[in-house]
């Protein structure tokens, strides 16, 4: 079952001839438009990253890229997963759990891979395509973690690499 299809059964649940004396009835009215407004705002932002893939066409050429942007703008603007938040994270391990998430394809068996770097109850089981977004999402997380840090870093990493250029080049 999805999610339309459980918002359709609860809908029924709720009209029909019992629905009025639920005593859950409302509460669950509520979170269905909660839901509902949740759905309809994630659904602009996939617009929004759809739109700013077209822009950039030549770069975004393929659903797949489109959504594994549009999974990393929802980790950054839906689940709070800004640059500040992913910076608290030690190196590789927000690639360690995009790496969890691509193994997860090959073990279609409700396990976590042990390289997973957090606690078992928070890895979520998808389908393998979307388990390769997220894991391509995460992967792109720890990119932009490590190229901060590299900025952090700035005249130190650019001196080391100029001077390994100029040792090899002469």
């Amino acid at each position: 079952m999805n999610i339309e299809e459980a918002k359709d059964e609860l809908k029924k649940a709720i009209s029909g001839p019992y629905g009025a004396h639920w005593v859950y009835g409302p509460a669950v009215r509520l979170l269905m438009d909660e839901l509902d407004k949740a759905q309809q705002e994630l659904n602009a932002r996939r617009v929004n990253s759809h739109n700013m893939a077209t822009d950039n066409a030549e770069y975004m050429t393929t659903a797949a890229i489109r959504d594994v942007i549009a999974e990393r703008q929802r980790q950054v603007h839906v689940k709070g997963y800004s640059a500040e938040y992913d910076d608290h994270y030690k190196p590789g391990e927000l690639a360690r759990a995009g790496a969890a998430y691509a193994l997860r394809t090959a073990r279609p068996l409700f396990t976590v891979p042990a390289v997973y770097p957090w606690a078992r109850y928070t890895f979520k089981f998808y389908d393998p395509r979307r388990s390769l977004v997220v894991a391509a999402a995460l992967i792109l997380a720890e990119i932009e973690r490590t190229d901060r840090a590299a900025h952090d870093k700035g005249k130190t990493i650019n001196k080391i690499g100029l001077l390994t250029k100029k040792m090899f080049t002469g």
